[in-house]
């Protein structure tokens, strides 16, 4: 099963952005064991659980934004949850990033409707702070894309087209490639839903679910809405 990778990117202690993107194809996972009965998949840069069994109308995470340790590499780290993007041409996903530039961390939330740029949001993100994002099809080409910090008490909501949207698949994301500078953090996923419902109950695939180089997740929580990614 194919899928794209789209909002990786790096910025400079100032303004400005680095050249930083990928586009992953994912295999067939050897050496990944599957939690659950949970089918897997490997990636060069995703990590976490993507469900595309049906049409998907809202996904949404929370997490506590966690501490980046920054190598010498200029590189980055993104958290967040999207529609699309599993098997098509399509995605609208909203989260935050961790960028590493000179050895020091920026941290900041952001949208992105493929194939638009990503857009920044003008918003305080710190580590710890709790973080929640969520994307909800409003209309068969209409999303409203939502990032909340409970800690600092803002919200930003944004209403996006993204015509001819197949509304295939529903993703929670950690995304760091498996060289970045961003090295050695721990994020974990919490109250992660699908159509309203749990994340497990929306049959997802495991996508880098066990140990090994790169991003890596494990298992669904048993209330089926929490789980934690390394990187």
């Amino acid at each position: 099963m194919a899928y794209r990778s789209r909002s990786v990117r790096a910025m400079t202690a100032t303004v400005g952005l680095l050249l930083l993107g990928s586009t992953a194809t994912a295999q067939a996972a050897t050496g990944h064991t599957a939690a659950r009965g949970v089918s897997a998949t490997a990636s060069s840069d995703w990590a976490g659980y993507a469900a595309h069994s049906t049409t998907y109308t809202s996904v949404t995470a929370t997490w506590a934004e966690p501490v980046p340790s920054c190598g010498s590499a200029n590189s980055t780290v993104a958290f967040w949850v999207g529609l699309d993007g599993y098997s098509d041409d399509t995605l609208e996903q909203v989260g935050t990033e961790a960028d590493c530039v000179g050895g020091t961390a920026a941290q900041y939330a952001w949208y992105e409707v493929y194939p638009a740029a990503a857009v920044e949001v003008g918003k305080t993100v710190a580590v710890g702070d709790v973080m929640t994002a969520t994307v909800t099809a409003t209309a068969a080409d209409s999303f409203t894309l939502t990032v909340k910090n409970a800690t600092r008490g803002w919200t930003f909501t944004t209403t996006k087209v993204a015509a001819g949207a197949a509304r295939s698949s529903a993703e929670v994301v950690l995304q760091a490639p498996s060289a970045a500078g961003a090295k050695a953090g721990t994020v974990s996923f919490s109250d992660a839903r699908v159509n309203g419902g749990t994340l497990a109950a929306s049959d997802p695939t495991g996508i880098n679910i066990g140990t090994g180089a790169g991003p890596h997740c494990g298992a669904i929580s048993t209330a089926g809405t929490a789980f934690t990614c390394t990187w």
